[in-house]
């Protein structure tokens, strides 16, 4: 009796539900549905159980190499963009049960679905192999760890890889072909190097110059800094001093302090303020220069940098009326002047193609990536978000945003979310571990398909990252059923969705950018709080999928940290 009094307490239609999560088939409110009856309702964890040892059985059954605990389910569930997933995931999905029950059914009982979601999320449908170039990397210039930061730059090409201003950069050689930077190293020393120079970080207190210029500011706590060369070993006693290498030749200026100069030779001696010498090769005499090394200061690349950032942002306000007249742009919400409306962020696109600009509710007015205030909006009071509208029916879809993310605070954190989660709608958001995730909803079931189809880049997140203006895109293009996410200009993941799946157009209609309204599925804070954490300066909304050409072409032109405007 004991066990038809658990069954009677088990809504209608829960055995059925337990199938269709374990074929995959299930969307994100039928996972949503069970991991609350498994929570709330008494003998709904048991029967999930049973479930569960069932399907360890029949896949054993099927195939009883599967019942080896192995370390390719975690390869499976983990890698969504290198792994090929059968359809509707049921060979995948039957796996992860199989392990879970097989290691320790006690985790079970207290397994939430919504883990379960994450798991199957991890797995979009009919997701290729992928084979762009440097996926794997999408930010080559992240490091994990570092000696120094590039605070500031101007005019720079990097023969070495491309260093962005706000880097961490790790020991190693880099390679400057022309303009100059400003490297904060963790000693406190600050260092400008001018191009054309070849130089070597090998610690927070030494640094090995082969050809360029460059000027030291050293402060009391990195005394004993230390610049190599060719000719020399130059190190400071407290001073800011200036260097100039050209093949075995080098030039040195004391600007203010002293330095210990140790020859190749092995001579020692000191140089004092004011004083500037030229020392050619091993045991040649140096000599006395009349005109100190120039090497231009800490404060006149700010300028510099200032000056550059003035003339990029010309160049895209000059390129924006080009952009705006494309036929394809249903929305672009930018403050191109400060001092207007505090609660609205002006969409650019006439009245008579759009729904009008997009409602502030809660967030506050802040700096835009060209360095103007109040032309941009911050989401990090809790609640906020940007109230939107947009009309129509559309063959594909492309969102672009310009992003300062301060953390990802929360399992979901918005982008572009619809209200609700209808047919045909989009959800465009981050996930707490760094991945992209882009959903849109099917008009009807297709059979061995969830309503909700889903597409994840690599996991972007990183403490550089933390703060520094970002330019995320995606595209949708429902002839061809493919996903395309996008960093900075280059492609972080793409799947391509079931020829059968159900998507007659996108609609859009009411939405929020930063925040969901009308949440749908659960309604627990974990769930439901989609509050960016953030800055966002501008987005974009075509009716169609841009080309891989057209977002590249955006970033260049929009991006704040271009050393030279590109046309």
């Amino acid at each position: 009796m004991k066990e038809d009094h658990k069954k009677q307490e088990l809504p209608d239609g829960f055995v059925e539900l337990i199938g269709r999560v374990l074929d995959g088939v299930a969307d994100e409110g039928e996972v949503a549905q069970l991991d609350d009856s498994i929570c709330r309702i008494p003998g709904a964890v048991d029967e999930w159980l049973e479930a569960v040892r069932l399907e360890m059985h029949l896949e054993s059954i099927h195939d009883p190499s599967q019942m080896a605990c192995d370390s390719d389910i975690f390869s499976a569930t983990r890698t969504p963009l290198t792994t090929s997933v059968r359809e509707g995931n049921h060979h995948l999905l039957g796996r992860v049960g199989l392990w879970l029950v097989s290691v320790a059914t006690v985790v079970l009982v207290l397994f939430s679905l919504s883990t379960w979601s994450r798991i199957r999320m991890d797995a979009p449908l009919d997701q290729p192999p992928m084979t762009t170039k440097g996926i794997t990397n999408p930010n080559p210039l992240l490091a994990s760890q570092g000696v120094a930061i590039l605070t500031g730059q101007a005019q720079s090409v990097w023969k070495s890889e491309e260093i962005l201003a706000g880097r961490v950069m790790p020991p190693g050689r880099y390679q400057l072909e022309s303009g100059v930077v400003q490297i904060d190293l963790f000693s406190g020393v600050r260092l400008v190097v001018e191009g054309h120079a070849d130089f070597v970080i090998e610690s927070p207190l030494r640094v090995r110059l082969h050809r360029g210029a460059a000027r030291a500011q050293v402060p009391k706590a990195a005394e004993g800094f230390r610049i190599d060369t060719a000719a020399a070993e130059i190190t400071d006693l407290g001073t800011e001093f200036a260097v100039r290498v050209d093949g075995i030749t080098t030039d040195f200026s004391v600007i203010e302090g002293a330095v210990e100069v140790q020859e190749k030779d092995g001579v020692l001696w000191r140089a004092e303020d004011g004083q500037s010498f030229r020392l050619q090769g091993q045991g040649a005499k140096r000599t006395i220069l009349q005109e100190a090394v120039e090497v231009v200061s800490a404060g006149d690349v700010l300028k510099l940098e200032s000056t550059q950032r003035q003339q990029r942002q010309r160049h895209w306000r000059e390129s924006l009326q080009l952009r705006l007249d494309d036929d394809r742009l249903l929305a672009c919400y930018k403050m191109l002047e400060g001092g207007g409306d505090s609660r609205a962020l002006p969409n650019l696109v006439p009245a008579s193609q759009s729904d009008g600009p997009a409602v502030i509710v809660g967030g506050e007015l802040s700096r835009d990536r060209w360095g103007n205030a109040d032309r941009a909006v911050d989401f990090t009071q809790f609640g906020s978000r940007l109230r939107v509208s947009v009309p129509g029916q559309h063959d594909g879809l492309t969102f672009i945003c310009w992003a300062k993310i301060n953390n990802l605070d929360h399992e979901y954190n918005s982008l572009f979310l619809t209200d609700g989660h209808d047919s045909g709608e989009p959800h465009w958001q981050i996930l707490r571990d760094g991945r992209v995730f882009f959903s849109v909803k099917q008009s009807e079931r297709v059979e061995g398909l969830p309503m909700e189809l889903r597409s994840l880049s690599v996991p972007l997140w990183s403490e550089e990252i933390r703060g520094r203006w970002l330019m995320f895109a995606v595209t949708f293009d429902n002839a061809t059923k493919q996903v395309h996410h996008y960093l900075n200009g280059v492609v972080v993941g793409q799947t391509t969705f079931p020829e059968k799946a159900s998507i007659p157009g996108i609609e859009i209609g009411p939405a929020s950018i930063g925040n969901w309204a009308d949440p749908v599925y659960r309604t627990d804070d974990a769930f439901t709080s989609r509050n960016l954490n953030g800055v966002i300066d501008e987005l974009w909304v075509y009716g169609a999928p841009l080309t891989a050409s057209d977002i590249q072409s955006h970033y260049a032109v929009s991006n704040p940290y271009a050393s030279f405007i590109e046309e």
